[in-house]
């Protein structure tokens, strides 16, 4: 599997998580469920993680593009916000004393995921589907069972 593609799955994968929270939060009072959200949220944030470091360390030193460097460039930025909003919202009883500003945070980094996810489809992978990159297969090790041979 090529580095463009596992970064699609993983993109699929994170923009699912991301259309069931936003659609929740739609749904969402201002007596939320803390106990719902919280285990979501932690599932997405660590997705998120690995996804923003795979690409900074795998797929974006590779590329000679300027524009794609510059998107690249963005990871330590959005890194913080993440860390921010998981820091403040770590504790279930946080999300329930302040349904408010979690709802518009969580808002907020949905709208930032898609709009980053998109920029990557659109504007940084094509650059890298048309180059010949050796296949990284760094995550593949993790789910691989594990060889058992007799002597």
């Amino acid at each position: 599997m090529n580095l463009t593609t596992q970064l699609r799955n993983q993109h699929a994968r994170i923009l699912s998580m991301v259309s069931e929270l936003e659609s929740m939060i739609g749904d969402s009072t201002p007596a939320l469920d803390a106990a719902e959200w919280h285990p979501k949220v932690c599932h997405l944030m660590g997705w998120v993680l690995v996804h923003l470091e795979f690409a900074q360390t795998e797929l974006y030193p590779s590329l000679d593009d300027r524009e794609a460097r510059k998107i690249g460039a963005e990871i330590p930025r959005i890194l913080p916000m993440m860390s921010r909003f998981e820091a403040r919202f770590r504790q279930r009883h946080e999300i329930a004393g302040h349904p408010g500003d979690f709802l518009a945070q969580m808002a907020q980094i949905c709208r930032c995921l898609r709009e980053r996810i998109d920029r990557e489809q659109q504007q940084v992978y094509p650059l890298t589907d048309r180059k010949p990159v050796p296949p990284v297969n760094r995550l593949a090790y993790l789910h691989a069972p594990a060889s058992h041979t007799r002597h």
